[in-house]
């Protein structure tokens, strides 16, 4: 599979021409073209969440403590106290106890290396930068970390197979898919795409 530096670097330069070619068609202006490069790169990335031993797995929840707690701090500025001190406390506890149980549940390349999760993922990361960031565009948002996401599957599958011996490696098929081999997280994982869809299409 390809490993951290290669998923950031490929869905950065997909990023990057894709935002180019719309910046000089005029169909977006320099700031959202920035946005989309980022996003995608972000995409590229989180494919891997699944996997607890991974870089990507420790950014992302320390990025989530770092996004919470900012938000609520903001929230809450006007009246800053020990209570508030509390509550940045319990969401950061609250992500960190989210990891673990993340992890213990999660395994790499189950259903989270998957075209419904890939959606689901897309539509609520794109829906809280909406809600949070309201300068960044809905639908670029979304396009652009379902670009990242599918980049990495495919790069995981083209990684499968071995050119020089001209076959098909174990991990063949494990990454780009539409369910996982149990009937329950494959359940989940559409009814959480098909809920984000409905949040997107409400917010559109």
């Amino acid at each position: 599979m390809a490993n951290f530096k290669t998923h950031v670097v490929v869905a950065g330069v997909v990023g990057a021409g894709t935002a180019y070619v719309m910046i000089t068609s005029g169909v977006i202006n320099f700031s959202t073209g920035i946005e989309i490069t980022f996003l995608t790169m972000l995409g590229g990335l989180l494919p891997d969440v699944d996997a607890g031993n991974s870089r990507i797995n420790r950014m992302v929840f320390v990025w989530l403590i770092c996004l919470l707690d900012g938000i609520y701090l903001i929230t809450e500025l006007h009246t800053l106290s020990t209570k508030t001190a509390y509550g940045a406390a319990i969401i950061a506890g609250g992500i960190v106890l989210s990891r673990v149980g993340f992890n213990n549940f999660t395994v790499h390349r189950g259903i989270y290396h998957s075209i419904p999760v890939a959606i689901a993922s897309a539509c609520l990361i794109g829906l809280i930068l909406h809600d949070n960031f309201v300068a960044i565009n809905l639908s670029y948002s979304i396009l652009a970390i379902f670009m990242g996401f599918i980049i990495h599957l495919l790069l995981d599958e083209l990684y499968s197979i071995n050119i020089a011996g001209m076959r098909l490696k174990k991990s063949f098929g494990t990454a780009l898919k539409f369910r996982s081999s149990e009937l329950i997280p494959t359940v989940l994982a559409y009814m959480v795409a098909l809920i984000s869809l409905i949040m997107v299409y409400v917010q559109l």
